[in-house]
């Protein structure tokens, strides 16, 4: 078949799929068009066969034109490109499946490229939701069945978002700042690298993502979003911050935090996690750390100034002060004493609301509900972290349609907030580095893989993994020190390491 026809038929077949299904895959496309059976794709997600093309009929470069042409008629045809995670089925932790025999970025976005219909029959906007199977039809699934490998559980459609062109927005109190509903929060980018990290922030730019906000203690990610953020500078709004309390630190740090990130000024700059009366008369003496940022907004290095912390009842009597422009503190469906308090003293000095820790860490699986969830009250931006494509756009969409909650939803959100207690890690990542190396996050992570998702084996093989274990604490104490939710650091590693040794 010369290209012409092949055009032609992938018009047709592209066309009919619309029609079925109102959106069309290159998997879907390829099956229609007789260049992979059913059987093959089964295969493929079974990890039988290594990666796709291996089996499809046709050279690499008719692959390629089928491709180009399904772009061709998605542009045509007005279709919403959707990125797609296609996950491996059967026993286990699911794993990202390859196309390609290389696993080239370029053609694995082109063969993970859903088209969805903009509308679909009642005219309405087209939506392409997760869907699961188990074999046991009585089982309630949902993504945490997906991410955490239960047993027996197929995936139908992977369809993890849909682009969104009509992001909210909102003002971040006096401010004026006009900020997206759902921005970024910058301490996971830490785990990727530069090249990773400029794609994810890139790609929140384009889903109309325009809050960034990140610190001088979160290792590399200053660097790593501002060497994203420059290049689109207009179309960000960037907010840091610094642990610094004395004039001469937080100036010292407002000009690494500008040299870092390469930035003439920074939109937002915060006073990061203050605890208590002590650190704030500090900050506010004739040589702390505010007299800084002040002297920093007079110059214009600094636009606006904000304070963050995870304790409620103190940040609500900070507001008082004149200078604080926006509040940034954790809330989520476990998180909520002394929020409703802190949310009606800022709307009343009209500070903008951040929200952090949305997902308690990553406690929280179903990230839709959860953000749903605070952004049915009156804060201006929640800022989960985000380290994947899949998490940008997932969350992107959920700003561009942050619909309440219905009953049923906010039962299924506050019965896994329940499961959760108060002693568990947010994974905020402040008690690291550990003297003795010890990842303290992972562990907990792990351990709750082990408590909360009945993956015993698959959590106890991974803490063996670990270069090294609980029983190289010293004891000493320094992570209790800086955790800001007080945690029994050590007692919960006793016990964490008692399920998973």
């Amino acid at each position: 078949m010369n290209r012409y026809d092949l055009r032609k038929k992938v018009r047709v077949c592209a066309g009919e799929l619309i029609a079925e299904k109102g959106y069309v895959s290159p998997v879907d496309l390829l099956v229609k068009m007789e260049r992979l059976t059913p059987q093959q794709v089964e295969d493929w997600r079974f990890r039988r066969i290594p990666y796709l093309e291996r089996v499809a009929i046709g050279n690499l470069s008719k692959m390629n034109t089928i491709l180009l042409a399904l772009r061709e008629f998605a542009r045509s045809a007005g279709l919403k490109p959707s990125l797609t995670a296609y996950l491996s089925w059967g026993k286990g932790p699911k794993q990202r499946l390859r196309f390609s025999k290389y696993g080239s970025p370029a053609v694995e976005e082109k063969y993970s490229t859903h088209y969805v219909a903009n509308r679909d029959a009642s005219g309405r906007n087209s939506r392409v939701f997760l869907t699961l199977e188990s074999d046991s039809p009585n089982k309630q699934l949902n993504r945490a069945d997906l991410f955490y490998g239960r047993e027996n559980v197929r995936i139908i459609v992977v369809d993890l978002f849909i682009q969104e062109e009509n992001m909210e927005y909102r003002t971040l109190g006096k401010t004026g700042l006009n900020v997206s509903v759902v921005g970024f929060g910058g301490i996971p980018v830490q785990r990727v690298s530069a090249v990773e990290a400029a794609a994810i922030v890139n790609r929140a730019l384009d889903l109309g993502i325009n809050f960034f906000d990140t610190a001088r203690g979160y290792t590399d990610s200053e660097e790593k979003l501002g060497t994203a953020l420059k290049a689109r500078r207009s179309q960000a709004v960037i907010a840091t911050k610094s642990m610094a309390r004395t004039r001469e630190a937080m100036a010292a740090d407002i000009r690494k935090s500008l040299n870092t990130m390469g930035l003439e000024y920074i939109d937002l700059y915060q006073l990061h996690n203050v605890k208590n009366r002590k650190e704030l008369d500090r900050i506010l003496g004739p040589d702390g750390a505010l007299a800084a940022l002040l002297e920093a907004k007079k110059e214009g290095l600094v636009r606006h100034i904000g304070i963050t912390g995870h304790l409620k009842d103190f940040l609500a009597e900070s507001l008082q002060l004149e200078e604080i422009e926006t509040v940034q503190f954790p809330f989520n469906a476990v998180e909520t004493v002394g929020v409703p308090a802190l949310l009606e003293r800022a709307a009343k000095k009209g500070t903008g609301v951040i929200v952090m820790k949305p997902l308690a860490g990553g406690a929280l699986t179903n990230s839709n509900l959860a953000l749903r969830y605070i952004l049915a009250h009156t804060v201006t931006t929640v800022i989960p972290g985000m380290d994947s494509l899949e998490q940008v756009e997932a969350n992107a969409a959920v700003g561009s349609a942050p619909l309440p909650l219905t009953v049923e939803e906010k039962k299924t959100l506050d019965e896994e907030a329940s499961t959760l207690g108060g002693e568990f890690c947010r994974r905020c990542e402040y008690c690291k580095p550990c003297s003795r190396r010890i990842d303290i996050p992972t562990i907990f992570l792990l351990d709750g893989y082990y408590t909360r998702y009945n993956l015993q084996d698959w959590a106890r093989d991974r803490y063996q993994g670990l270069k090294s274990k609980v029983e190289a604490c010293a004891d000493c104490g320094e992570c209790e020190a800086k955790c800001p939710y007080n945690l029994p650091i050590r007692r919960m590693l006793a016990e964490a390491a008692a399920r998973l040794a």
